[in-house]
């Protein structure tokens, strides 16, 4: 393991805590072999002793007490993290160590890992994370809990997490959590509920830990997953929300791999997932459309067809008034509207998409019309009619410039298809004031392909 010196940057702030407590002053370093290690007091003092292997279970009981009582959590943590006390605490943090002590020393941990680490942390250590590991396949208590959040922080430390990632994915963290029978929603409700203290599901940080796994995989090496899908597929019913929307996010990055689909197509996992959608389970509405997304790219889904789905997928749309929810549902039904255009009920996506398009928020209105511009070349005449009716091409002459340049030539080309099908939409679209309004507001404000574009229309259908 690294070893770590008491340099005169860990003193200053050793010092800072000593002040701040007001109850006793760090002595320089000469004389720190005098102190009196039975009165500790303060954090400062604390955390010298640690240093010199000195009343340790105190000390880390005193600097415990001292980050559940900080007003400002982020500066103590960001404060002590500078000392370099995580390297004077790791050799503490061992699957033999004393009970109390590892539970102190895990505790500090746990509430360092809050923020960011630096570069070089001994938390990314190979050692570290396979103590850490074998202090999970203890038996289950407090020690166990703390140490899942720690390596859930850890593998979303913007500094040192991939380097943890690389580390438990070569030990087999999943399988080992699974081993522990960490993901058994049963065994860990009941194991938690001995505990007369308040405690999370700890299925809430395995999941989370499988999610995260599943996420950092690439396309390729997600793969290695798909014999856990069990898992998933048998904790789609846990009651905790948490752990829910961790499952099924986990899921919706396995289907990346091709190989998983038809397991979860045999599995009747989008008829569950439609279920799950029915008792409104909010909390994982968003995976549960990315994982529709995934599995009809390239498979047909029958359950998606039904009428039970359109209904819930549109009450959702209507009712929702979170804009995650809603884009990730825009998106599935960019892929899957122009896909099943003729096989679903047209009006009832059509009313829900235009009134999204009176949302708040831009995002929401630019997509929510850009999925029906892609219907075009399948609708009939009459469903141009209806969103004429509806006032989508009013909407969409108005917000032209709020597209991507590449989806004003999208939808131009579109509009000309229409224009091209015959003369009555001709006439819906040449006659209209507000298109040609639009066409010279986009040759006036664009540029690049869509000014020219936009003046081959002009010149098309207003010239003389």
């Amino acid at each position: 393991m690294e070893s770590y010196k008491c340099t005169q940057r860990t003193r200053n702030v050793i010092a800072y805590f000593a002040q701040k407590v007001e109850v006793y002053s760090i002595e320089n370093e000469e004389n720190s072999n005098h102190q009196d290690f039975h009165h500790i007091n303060s954090i400062g003092q604390a955390i010298e002793c640690i240093h010199n292997g000195v009343e340790v279970l105190r000390s880390c009981h005193i600097i415990e007490n001292e980050l559940m009582s900080a007003s400002n959590n982020n500066i103590s943590c960001q404060s002590l993290l500078d000392t370099g006390i995580i390297g004077f605490i790791l050799p503490y943090a061992v699957p033999d160590a004393d009970i109390e002590l590892l539970e102190s020393v895990i505790s500090i941990i746990d509430k360092i890992t809050f923020i960011n680490q630096p570069l070089d942390s001994p938390l990314q250590n190979p050692v570290f994370l396979h103590n850490f590991v074998s202090i999970i396949q203890k038996s289950f208590s407090k020690i166990k809990l703390n140490a899942l959040n720690i390596i859930s922080n850890l593998l979303h430390d913007e500094n040192i997490s991939k380097n943890v990632f690389e580390v438990l994915s070569e030990i087999n963290l999943i399988q080992i959590l699974w081993n522990a029978d960490l993901f058994n929603s049963s065994f860990t409700q009941k194991t938690a509920s001995n505990f007369n203290y308040s405690i999370e599901d700890p299925i809430v940080y395995s999941s989370g830990i499988l999610s995260d796994f599943a996420e950092t995989y690439d396309k390729e090496r997600v793969s290695c997953l798909i014999p856990y899908l069990s898992i998933i597929i048998n904790n789609l019913n846990v009651e905790n929300q948490h752990a829910l929307k961790n499952f099924v996010s986990a899921l919706s990055y396995i289907l990346r791999s091709l190989d998983s689909h038809q397991i979860i197509i045999d599995a009747k996992v989008p008829k569950i997932c439609i279920r799950l959608l029915s008792f409104n389970h909010e909390a994982a509405v968003s995976e549960i459309f990315d994982c529709f997304y995934r599995l009809e790219k390239k498979n047909n889904i029958p359950n998606l067809l039904k009428p039970k789905f359109a209904r819930l997928c549109t009450h959702i749309l209507e009712t929702s008034s979170n804009p995650d929810i809603l884009l990730h549902i825009i998106r599935f039904l960019d892929l899957f509207i122009p896909k099943h255009f003729n096989e679903i009920d047209q009006k009832l996506f059509i009313d829900v998409l235009i009134n999204l398009t009176e949302y708040q928020k831009y995002k929401i209105k630019i997509y929510s019309s850009l999925v029906l511009v892609r219907s075009f070349n399948f609708a009939s005449d009459e469903i141009i009619f209806y969103y004429h009716e509806k006032k989508l091409f009013d909407f969409i002459f108005s917000f032209i410039l709020s597209y991507q340049p590449d989806d004003v030539i999208y939808i131009l080309h579109n509009i000309l298809s229409l224009i091209e099908r015959n003369q009555e939409m001709k006439e819906l679209f040449v006659l209209d004031q507000e298109f040609k309004k639009m066409l010279e507001e986009v040759l006036t404000e664009g540029e690049g392909e869509v000014t020219e574009f936009s003046q081959f229309l002009i010149q098309s259908f207003y010239t003389d």
